[in-house]
């Protein structure tokens, strides 16, 4: 735990729970106002999968006052595998490698594969929170039903009052500035049951994007529902022997192309009659494994620093190699680049494909059953039509046809917060566009740093939780300093002259204007980018993006610092993926493994090539030019000059290498800097951990 300042206020309390030896230095005590109420939190978690439990621990690193709510018995999120309820099917396994879909501090067992079943990754999530003394944390079997200003709630007659002049919800009198109804059982955490408010100084929801299943419907399904024909949606999809389905002996439609869509398909192979897998747009499929390496570990900065255009080519290169082309016989045919979406990854479809044990479709135009062959009746209008009929049919956009009983939506999900009050569903979600007003995917621009969207971010290679423990961190150093700089207040205002003691700065929120401006940079930007999907509007790239927010509060690891000291670990960072503890290396929550930790992440033999040809690269130009340096006096001077000052910017904590360069070379992000201060007070956001057992 960091070590508490209780000099900042005039009294601190206990965590909730029991923990004597950790107490609230950072942040208000509770007054008089607030014991009126039935609890009153720094910090309150909706949600408990991989995001919440992230977000929990880093909070109580920190000494903040913290209760989690989870309407499930269990943590984990969708990781957990229950038959009768939503999550990961049967068969389930992560489709990146455990060297990057991990907690920073807590890395996963050697004998665990390097891409973990289900089981696999509920023991890792469970370890990590009985770690980290979570559990006890968790208020579980409870739902949030509404998440509200405090403040608008006390004076309803004054609609503005969530709102300050910068943005952001205002405190109501007990310095709660958020207000949560939950309801359910409640075992945990103090939890009594029945309906409660809960009021918080800060919320993160940290519940999930994967929330509201998405149902098209096309013309004449209902028809083909009603001849006998079934179309469930892959949420319901567990395993292909499920009696509830009976896929035994039946021919099956799977609509979609993404991961689940690919793992429905190749799962039902072993016992359905045919199987179909419809696609509008196509995909290219990438393997599990390159070259005998995990093809997550290619994302590196080296690739991430070369043209898009470069990178893609580099990528669609090596996907020809491993699979040949994807359009033709094994009829794929995206309709995008292969860096334009997200990773589709298998390693059996195209074996399946190439076998023909699956077979590749269009997109749909229409359901037909016998009688109805226009395909324009549905349920309530066709159903005389289809009574006659005893198979049904499916219609694609090439004029094929196929005779199909069972039709999987393997079609996404879409954004659902049920429980956000209407001004703040307003203020936050385009539910058209199925987007997140958010600035970095994190904060609103309207309503401030007190409320945080944790994991709301689609990572575009490598693992979410690194990208939610980076947002975690990033909103528990805002919260920090807002509790400093209202120590500073009461400080100046109680002793004169004296100043308390200095904590971990962080860069402030930009103004409301500025965090919409590049909101909507970025909106365009991924526009620009990604094949236009509804699943590609949070798409990130998760080593660029943790750059930026961790650099954001010290924490960003600059690969050229540790050049000359460390050149073995500045290989890492630059030509391996470098897994999630890499964002441990300094600043606030540093652990003292990490080093360790990140050269323990194998650099790909392409990479590894690369880098070496690089450097013998250079060596040769250089030599090349030692005739030019020493003939030419006026240049050798400029030269020098300009190596020094370039010198004296690599040397500066605060300095971007990636920032400066874009500053010059792509007007798009002007004026929006990722760097950050780079203070490296030790802090333990999370305490050195071995692997779980």
């Amino acid at each position: 735990m960091r070590t508490t300042v209780n000099s900042l206020f005039e009294a601190s309390h206990s965590i909730e729970g029991g923990c004597n030896a950790l107490q609230l230095g950072r942040f208000p005590m509770a007054t008089a106002d607030e014991e009126r109420h039935e609890e009153v939190y720094d910090m309150l978690v909706i949600g408990a999968g991989v995001s919440g439990v992230s977000m929990a621990k880093n909070a109580i690193a920190s000494g903040m006052r913290t209760l989690v709510i989870e309407r499930s018995d269990h943590a984990g999120g969708l990781w957990h595998y229950d038959p009768d309820a939503y999550g990961v099917m049967k068969f389930t396994h992560i489709n990146v490698s455990k060297h990057n879909y991990c907690f920073s501090d807590f890395p996963v067992p050697d004998d665990v594969p390097d891409y973990m079943h289900h089981s696999h990754m509920t023991k890792y999530i469970n370890d990590y929170v009985d770690h980290f003394d979570l559990r006890r944390h968790v208020r579980f079997n409870t739902s949030v039903v509404e998440l509200a200003s405090a403040a608008a709630q006390q004076q309803p007659q004054q609609p503005d009052a969530a709102s300050s002049a910068g943005g952001g919800a205002a405190e109501a009198e007990d310095g709660a500035r958020w207000s949560i109804t939950v309801t359910g059982s409640g075992s945990g955490g103090g939890g009594g049951g029945g309906t409660s408010v809960l009021r918080a100084r800060a919320v993160a929801v940290a519940c999930g994007h994967h929330a509201k299943p998405h149902v098209p419907r096309w013309p004449g399904q209902g028809c083909f529902e009603s001849s006998g024909g079934t179309v469930v949606h892959s949420v319901r999809f567990k395993d292909a022997l499920d009696p509830r389905l009976d896929l035994r002996g039946k021919r099956v439609l799977v609509i979609g192309i993404g991961n689940s869509a690919v793992d429905v398909a190749c799962n039902v192979t072993s016992v359905a009659q045919s199987v179909l897998l419809s696609s509008r747009s196509g995909a290219w499929v990438w393997p599990n494994y390159i070259a005998g390496q995990p093809t997550d570990h290619y994302a590196c900065r080296a690739m991430l620093a070369l043209p898009w255009r470069v990178g893609t080519a580099v990528a669609e290169l090596l996907l020809r190699f491993v699979w040949g082309t994807p359009h033709g016989k094994l009829g794929l045919n995206p309709k995008m680049r292969a860096l334009s979406a997200q990773p589709t990854v298998s390693g059996v479809l195209v074996h399946h494909l190439q076998r023909d044990t699956i077979a590749m479709r269009p997109g749909i135009a229409c359901f037909e059953v016998d009688g109805d062959g226009d395909g324009d009746g549905d349920a309530d209008e066709g159903g005389a039509a289809a009574a006659g009929g005893s198979n049904g049919r499916v219609r694609f956009v090439d004029g094929r046809v196929d005779t199909i009983d069972v039709v999987v939506q393997c079609t996404g999900y879409t954004i659902d917060l049920p429980f956000l009050a209407p001004d703040l569903r307003q203020a936050l979600l385009d539910e058209e566009a199925n987007e997140l007003k958010l600035y970095k995917n994190v904060f609103s621009p309207e309503l401030g740093d007190s409320l945080a969207f944790i994991g709301f971010v689609q990572p575009a290679s490598g693992g979410i939780i690194s990208m939610a423990e980076t947002q975690s961190r990033w909103f528990v150093a805002l919260q920090e300093e807002a509790a400093a700089a209202m120590a500073r207040r009461r400080s100046r205002s109680a002793t004169a002259g004296s100043a308390p003691p200095p904590l971990p700065r962080v860069e402030p929120l930009p103004s409301q204007d500025e965090m919409a401006r590049c909101t909507k940079l970025e909106t365009q930007q991924v526009a620009q980018r990604y094949y236009g999907s509804k699943r590609h509007t949070i798409q990130r790239d998760p080593i660029l993006y943790n750059d930026d927010i961790s650099a954001r509060f010290g924490a960003c690891p600059r690969w050229w610092h540790y050049a000359l000291s460390k050149p073995a670990l500045a290989w890492s960072l630059l030509f391996s993926s470098a897994g999630a503890a890499q964002w441990r290396l300094v600043g606030p929550g540093q652990w003292a493994d990490a080093e360790k930790v990140v050269r323990s992440v194998p650099v790909t033999t392409l990479w590894d090539a690369t880098g070496k040809l690089g450097v013998v690269a250079l060596l040769a130009a250089l030599w090349k030019l030692k005739t030019v340096w020493g003939a030419t006096g006026p240049l050798k001077r400029v030269v020098l000059i300009a190596l020094a000052l370039i010198a004296v910017q690599l040397r500066s904590p605060n300095f971007n290498f990636w920032g400066f360069v874009g500053k010059y070379a792509s007007p798009s992000r002007e004026g929006d800097s990722s760097s950050g201060s780079s203070n490296k007070a030790t802090g333990t956001g999370g305490s050195p951990s071995k692997k779980a057992e």
